[in-house]
């Protein structure tokens, strides 16, 4: 099992480098539409919002699950990278856990009344 895991973290690098070297300029980034500072209204700033937030919760998670990636990489045995492999599997079932045992639920509250804000201004301007 130790290998298969080797192999397949390394199957998945070359994978994902060969797509870095295809991809399209843009293909991999937000829509422009859901980027922020459009307009200052309670539309534009939800988007902001969304936009700010999902940037900050695949940053945390990037370095909660890449940041480990190094240790493995430099493991000095397949056995003790399968030991580190686990540790980051544990981290990922946390980061798809449901939102009340969420690790980085924080950076969610720390928004939401900003948007409960900006999307009660909003309702109020359809009417």
């Amino acid at each position: 099992m130790v290998a298969t895991t080797s192999t397949s973290t390394w199957t998945t690098l070359q994978a994902s480098r060969r797509c870095r070297e295809i991809e399209e300029p843009g293909s991999h980034t937000a829509l422009a539409k859901d980027q922020p500072g459009h307009d200052d209204s309670p539309l534009g700033r939800l988007r902001t919002i969304k936009f700010e937030l999902a940037q900050e919760l695949a940053a945390a998670a990037d370095r909660m699950v890449l940041g480990g990636m190094r240790q493995v990489f430099d493991a000095p045995s397949p056995e003790s990278a399968d030991v580190l492999l686990q540790d980051i599997y544990t981290q990922l079932n946390a980061l798809i856990a449901p939102p009340d045992d969420h690790p980085l639920r924080h950076l969610i509250e720390r928004r939401r009344e900003e948007a409960i804000q900006a999307l009660e201004e909003y309702q109020e301007q359809l009417r």
